[in-house]
């Protein structure tokens, strides 16, 4: 994770940067770490296992804006759920 935080080869203008917290014992722990590092207007956060359609975040942003809110929470479908 250390080599692709100093790639520096991120798509417009985005970043990448990997956090150790070491007094972390839950996702909750470490996604509220992270969130006190943030200084960007907007922030997205996927599980590493979530595979999301190309779109959808572009989709999500349009409703956001439309609507009026400020944060989100989503739920997932499983496209292969025969398989698991």
């Amino acid at each position: 994770l250390k080599e692709l935080e100093v790639d520096g080869t991120w798509p417009e203008g985005r970043h990448f940067r990997a956090m150790r917290v070491q007094e972390s014992k839950s996702k909750a722990a470490n996604l509220n770490a992270a969130l006190r590092t943030v200084k960007d207007a907007f922030v997205v956060i996927y599980d590493a296992d979530h595979h999301p359609d190309s779109d959808s975040l572009l989709l999500l942003w349009e409703k956001m804006v439309r609507r009026g809110v400020d944060c989100v929470q989503g739920s997932y479908y499983m496209r292969n759920l025969s398989d698991n």
